[in-house]
């Protein structure tokens, strides 16, 4: 599959591609500006379908990294135990 699939979507690995940054790296308070940039993007009715569907995926892939972010600060977040040590967060 090259650039576009038969009804003419991009494919999704090249629009990760076009991603000019590793989102991994970005602080999750910048991601959530981000993602508030790209909801804006996205209801301007004057945006082609192809680059509304390179906002979703780009949008998505934001979530994605929001979501592991959170998991591993949850990990990490400690408790008190009853007998007074820290032990990890655990639901």
């Amino acid at each position: 599959m090259g650039k576009a699939d038969k009804a003419g979507m991009a494919d999704t690995a090249d629009i990760k591609a076009d991603i000019p940054y590793n989102i991994e790296e970005i602080p999750l308070e910048q991601v959530f500006s981000m993602l508030e940039e790209i909801l804006k993007t996205l209801e301007s009715e004057e945006l082609p379908l192809e680059q509304s569907f390179k906002e979703y995926m780009e949008g998505m892939s934001l979530i994605k990294v929001c979501n592991d972010k959170i998991d591993k600060v949850e990990k990490a977040v400690l408790q008190l135990n009853e007998n007074g040590d820290l032990d990890e967060f655990c639901e």
